[in-house]
C-alpha cells in the first residue's frame, strides 16, 4: 500500500524565495511547470525541502479545482542531485488525497528514452494509483494536448531544445538524422529503404 500523506514541513519564506529564485518551478493557477534541467544545475539541493516547496505550489495552484503539472526534461542532465520523475511521483504521494485526486495529468516533455520508460512506468505502477492513466509524454512542445502553455514562463533553453528538435525529432533518443539515414541506406542497399 503507499504510503500516506503527510502533511509539508516547514518552508521558511527565506527558503521559498531562494527556491522561487532558482527557477525550479513556476505555477500558475491550474498548472505547475517543472524543470528539471534548473534541477540538475543545483550542487547540494535538498530534495526533502524541495518536494516541500513543491507540495505548498501545487497546492496553491490547485485552487480547490483540476490541475496539471508539465514536467520539463529539455537539457537536463543526469546527476546524484537530479530528482527527475522518481522524485516527482514521491512527492505527488505527499500531496493531500484531495489535492491529488484533482490532478488531470502529468505530462513530460522533451524526454529522452529513460526518461519516457520512467513515464510509462508511472501509468501501471500499483504504489502510485493516482497517477493511473495520467501521465503522458510529448516529444515536442506542439505535442502537449490539454494544457495551455501560452503565457506560460518558459526558460528560454526549452524553446531553442523545441527548435532544435525540428530537424532532428529523436535527437533526445540519441538518434540523429544523418545516422539513421545511413543506417536506412546500408539496409536497403544503393536504392535506400524499401519496405515490403
Amino acid at each position: 500500500a503507499p504510503p500516506a500523506p503527510e502533511a509539508p514541513g516547514p518552508c521558511p519564506a527565506e527558503a521559498m524565495a531562494a527556491m522561487d529564485a532558482q527557477g525550479f518551478l513556476a505555477a500558475r493557477p491550474g498548472a505547475v511547470f517543472l524543470f528539471a534541467r534548473e534541477l540538475t544545475a543545483a550542487p547540494g539541493l535538498d530534495l526533502r525541502l524541495l518536494r516541500d516547496y513543491f507540495v505548498l505550489r501545487a497546492e496553491a495552484a490547485s485552487g480547490g479545482g483540476a490541475w496539471d503539472v508539465v514536467y520539463f526534461h529539455s537539457g537536463a542532465a543526469y546527476r546524484d542531485n537530479c530528482p527527475g520523475l522518481r522524485w516527482l511521483a514521491r512527492a505527488a504521494l505527499r500531496l493531500p488525497a484531495g489535492v491529488l485526486g484533482r490532478l488531470r495529468r502529468l505530462v513530460v516533455v522533451h524526454p529522452d528514452a529513460l526518461c519516457a520508460a520512467a513515464a510509462a512506468a508511472l501509468n501501471f505502477s500499483p504504489l502510485l494509483p493516482a497517477l493511473a492513466g495520467k501521465v503522458e509524454t510529448a516529444l515536442r512542445l506542439e505535442s502537449v494536448q490539454g494544457v495551455d502553455l501560452r503565457g506560460a514562463a518558459l526558460p528560454a533553453y526549452v524553446a531553442e531544445h523545441d527548435a532544435a528538435l525540428e530537424a532532428a525529432p529523436l535527437r533526445d533518443f540519441g538518434v540523429e538524422p544523418a545516422a539513421l539515414e545511413g543506417e536506412l541506406a546500408s539496409v536497403g542497399g544503393a536504392g535506400g529503404f524499401m519496405p515490403g
